[in-house]
Order: structure tokens, then C-alpha cells, then sequence
């Protein structure tokens, strides 16, 4: 991530599994949250072992999954089988300004 005093850029984690395209996938304190492209099927998202998939959310028919996991990220979209490769929060983004959430 890059910061010059009045823009930050950050370049996004992609990993691409056949047709689906995982935008970025960023590590929570017990999982994780995972950022889909674009018209992703949002209806055939299956959890694989170790990994619970809490809530399905779609931002602009992008879907994003929260994922609760004790270890790897693992799940599936229709028949595409997903190892996903987390990336760290980056919460310093946020450091001195008013936020919440």
C-alpha cells in the first residue's frame, strides 16, 4: 500500500479459481471476509470443511462472505472448489480518523 499524504492505494489481493474471481479476502479475528467479483452466482456458495459461512451480502451484485474458520478458508462456488489465501487487516487505513462501525 502506498501513501503519499492525500490518496491511498492499495492493491488488491486476486486470486481466480476457473470462471470465479475472488477480489480480496481479509482475515477477521475468528475468519474471514471475502470479496467476490461481479456477477458471482450468489446462490451457490457451499462452505467447505473447517469454514462456516455466517452471512451472504451483495453490494452491487458482488457478493461478500463473512466466514467464521479455525484454519484455512476453504469454499465452493457451484462446482469451483476455493483455497483461499487470506490477506491482513489493514486497519491502520483508519488510524486518527472518525470512524465506526
Amino acid at each position: 500500500m502506498a501513501n503519499n499524504g492525500m490518496f491511498q492505494k492499495r492493491t488488491l489481493n486476486v486470486q481466480r479459481f476457473g470462471n470465479v474471481i475472488l477480489l480480496d479476502a481479509i482475515a477477521t479475528p475468528d475468519g474471514a471476509r471475502l470479496f467476490f467479483a461481479a456477477n458471482t452466482p450468489m446462490d451457490q456458495f457451499r462452505a467447505g470443511k473447517g469454514t462456516e459461512i455466517i452471512d451472504i451480502r451483495s453490494v452491487g451484485d458482488a457478493p461478500i462472505l463473512t466466514c467464521i474458520t479455525s484454519g484455512g478458508v476453504a469454499v465452493s462456488v457451484g462446482d469451483t472448489d476455493i483455497e483461499v489465501v487470506l490477506t491482513a487487516v489493514e486497519t491502520d487505513l483508519f488510524e486518527g480518523l472518525n470512524v465506526g462501525f
